[in-house]
């Protein structure tokens, strides 16, 4: 990944979301397959209790494309998507780019969601014990 591309957003994240806990770069940017029309898709995860936000602005040159979502959401998103058979969210962190994670938080959850495409469904707190400090279980 281009390490310009890095800087700025990593720039522009520790900016802005000061209070986020960990930020994965995921899409084109982290497959190695952009071209000069894409955006770079940044999932940024806070501790704060929100609803999922979408955003697109541009900065320094860049497109940026936000996903910002709680920690404690994460396991019920990842559930619905698996459910759904679409398998959105759970390809774009298995596939994703870690920019920051100074609690290893994103280390576990990519591990979980890898996991996910290729065994099936399991419940994230027995699966992964690393994580059970992150999120609620379902079940």
């Amino acid at each position: 990944m281009n390490p310009k591309i890095i800087e700025l957003v990593k720039e522009y994240i520790i900016e802005n979301y000061s209070y986020q806990y960990a930020t994965l770069i995921t899409g084109s940017y982290a497959e190695g397959k952009e071209t000069i029309y894409s955006d770079v898709d940044v999932i940024i995860f806070t501790t704060e209790r929100i609803q999922k936000i979408i955003k697109t602005l541009n900065y320094k040159g860049i497109t940026l494309q936000l996903i910002i979502f709680s920690v404690e959401s994460i396991e019920y998103t990842l559930y619905e998507d698996f459910l759904s058979n679409k398998g959105v969210y759970i390809g774009m962190i298995s596939k994703g780019f870690i920019l920051l994670d100074p609690h290893h938080f994103l280390k576990h959850l990519k591990e979980y969601t890898t996991a996910l495409k290729e065994n099936g469904c399991i419940i994230l707190h027995k699966a992964y014990k690393p994580l059970q400090e992150y999120v609620i279980c379902l079940a």
